[in-house]
């Protein structure tokens, strides 16, 4: 909230300053200069009366994510504008419970759309690889939108997203989710269908198969506004 107590907080003035630039600056091409903007930004953060403290914050596990899925697919009774979705919701709260990771580092923002870019299609490689035997997908993710990080190529992260092997975990699976979204928007450079990833097979002087995707479908958000 933008209170602790009878006290607003800083981060609460400094957040309601950043939309009245974006408003002005949308609405009627007014942009401060820097020499001002600076001084407003000193006077917020030196307010006398306004509050400098957190609250604190609540940690969800992973099981918490997998009762919110449950109940989301089995229990809930709304009915979504777009079946794509529960599909983003589920991959988003796997991703999120797994690596504990922030909304804004992963999603489109609806309210700031364009300055949030989610995670891209070209910033995922799925490959199929060796493991115990046989042949495994795997997801790597390159976290551009990291906070603190933004664009600093050197800092981006990247995670891997494993195929789940164990037919009872097939629905949680992050694969699943992906080739989902992933098929549905045709992203794929050979034009592969569902039936495709069925048959796997790795070229014998290759020690992996990654799928590539298309340029033109590069820069489009998975997890985006619908």
């Amino acid at each position: 909230t933008a209170r602790l107590g009878s006290q607003i907080t800083v981060l609460t003035l400094k957040k309601e300053y950043q939309q009245l630039k974006r408003c002005l600056r949308l609405s009627i091409g007014f942009q401060l200069d820097e020499k001002d903007d600076k001084v407003i930004k000193h006077f917020i953060e030196h307010l006398s009366g306004a509050s400098t403290a957190a609250r604190p914050k609540s940690v969800a596990h992973a099981p918490d994510a997998e009762n919110i899925r449950y109940y989301m697919w089995n229990c809930h009774e709304r009915v979504y504008k777009h079946p794509r979705c529960m599909i983003q919701l589920s991959f988003w709260l796997h991703i999120a419970a797994i690596w504990g990771l922030r909304t804004g580092e992963t999603t489109e923002s609806s309210s700031h759309r364009g300055s949030n870019e989610s995670i891209h299609y070209g910033d995922i490689t799925l490959s199929l690889v060796p493991w115990n035997g046989n042949l495994r997908y795997q997801l790597k993710i390159a976290l551009r939108n990291r906070k603190f990080n933004r664009g600093h190529e050197g800092k981006v992260k990247i995670i891997t997203l494993r195929e789940h092997e164990n037919p009872a975990e097939r629905s949680k699976c992050p694969i699943r989710w992906f080739l989902s979204l992933a098929l549905a928007d045709e992203v794929f450079a050979d034009g592969l269908e569902l039936k495709d990833f069925e048959r796997r097979w790795v070229h014998s002087s290759a020690g992996s198969r990654v799928f590539q995707i298309k340029e033109c479908k590069k820069n489009t958000p998975i997890f985006r506004k619908l």
